[in-house]
């Protein structure tokens, strides 16, 4: 996990989720965020919302798209129904069920999501 740029009032914040040494654990790693296991990861992302961490824009990207989605809705089922800070989240994917899912996540968290394509 990576973490870039605060800027004051204007911050952006990047993190970045990194895949397993193999496939295998990946799967697995998307397995458990799904079935309820938080992580590392989706416990930083939900800090932000919950107001830990004063920043504008949180970006997420990662080089899977489920495993970045399993840990963005892993952070976002977790702050359901609590208070969530005045963060905009940005998330990068490709595929488009995974887009639909968190969207309807974000809604019901109350927080507000942007969803953008990679850069090819």
């Amino acid at each position: 996990m990576g973490l870039a740029a605060e800027q004051g009032q204007n911050s952006v914040t990047v993190v970045s989720i990194e895949e397993a040494n193999n496939a295998l654990a990946t799967m697995l790693m998307v397995g458990a965020l799904n079935s309820g296991v938080p992580s590392g990861n989706s416990g930083v992302v939900r800090q932000f919302f919950e107001g830990k961490f004063k920043v504008k824009v949180l970006g997420v990207v990662g080089d899977d798209d489920a495993l970045t989605a399993a840990t963005v809705a892993r952070a976002l089922e977790d702050v359901k129904g609590k208070a969530v800070s005045d963060v905009s989240l940005l998330v990068v994917l490709d595929d488009e069920a995974q887009r639909s899912r968190l969207a309807a996540l974000a809604e019901a968290a109350g927080v507000r999501l942007v969803l953008a394509p990679p850069q090819r």
